[in-house]
């Protein structure tokens, strides 16, 4: 059988760092995604 190989995230060739990431972006969509928590627990 021929069998196809998935993978749960896309190959990025980008070497990515902590110094590297948009910090201030990343913060922006976790204070979204706490927002959206707090309104479904509600």
């Amino acid at each position: 059988m021929n069998e196809t190989k998935t993978s749960c995230a896309p190959a990025d060739n980008r070497n990515l760092t902590w110094d590297g990431m948009n910090w201030s972006k990343c913060e922006a969509y976790v204070r979204k995604l706490q927002a959206r928590i707090v309104k479904a627990q509600k």
